[in-house]
């Protein structure tokens, strides 16, 4: 699993991505993303692990830095991307984005959805 955390780190510091994993305590200047990743429970007989993603991003009174964001999420990963690794392969599959309600007005959050398979050597 850091594998793949790793490798989400250095794609979403390429793309300029504003990102912490797991990480809602620091100081942060907005807009932001926070990381959580998953392992989904499989039985692929190739050695495929699958894990989703939930990127969530924040920012003040407007969407449109987290939907600028988004696209570039999506237009890196609509169609999968492949990474190779000395551990293996990685492949990134953008899902979809979802508005998420905040109960402060001027807070605007949304929540990115990716799908990674794993084929460890």
């Amino acid at each position: 699993m850091i594998e793949v955390l790793k490798v989400l780190k250095n794609e979403f510091d390429s793309l300029k991505i504003p990102y912490y994993f797991d990480n809602w305590d620091t100081e942060l200047e907005l807009p932001f993303f926070v990381g959580e990743l998953s392992e989904i429970p499989t039985s692929y007989e190739d050695g495929k692990r699958e894990f989703s993603f939930t990127l969530t991003g924040e920012d003040i009174n407007s969407y449109t830095n987290l939907f600028n964001y988004n696209e570039i999420i999506r237009n890196e990963y609509k169609d999968v991307k492949k990474i190779k690794t000395d551990k293996g392969v990685i492949a990134i599959s953008y899902d979809n984005v979802i508005t998420i309600p905040v109960d402060a007005e001027s807070v605007k959050r949304i929540q990115i959805n990716i799908t990674i398979y794993w084929w460890e050597v």
